[in-house]
């Protein structure tokens, strides 16, 4: 099994991703898959997309629901907790800062 970082599959999530995602690189479509809405954003946003059997597709993403869509994001990029809450508490400061200056 590939890395499984770089895919998004099943109608929903991969829906969202054609919606938002300018950067997608392929689109696998299980052969005879038939759902207007994605097509339509595949036609809309000019995706390439490849039909492939179910054995193809198992062999992207396991034996996961794939709902016959898979979708070739880039890699996600994960962020510490840590981070997440230093950046808040900077923010806070800096909206504080901000307030204080403009005699709020």
């Amino acid at each position: 099994m590939k890395n499984m970082k770089n895919y998004v599959y099943g109608i929903n999530t991969s829906r969202n991703a054609l919606m938002h995602n300018q950067t997608i690189k392929n689109i696998y479509l299980l052969n005879g898959f038939k759902n207007p809405q994605i097509f339509k954003l595949i036609k809309e946003k000019n995706f390439n997309y490849t039909y492939l059997n179910s054995k193809q597709m198992e062999d992207l993403v396991g034996k996961n629901n794939h709902q016959g869509v898979i979708a070739i994001v880039p890699p996600f990029e994960y962020v510490e907790i840590q981070d997440i809450l230093q950046e808040a508490v900077e923010r806070k400061e800096d909206q504080r800062s901000e307030s204080t200056e403009t005699g709020s």
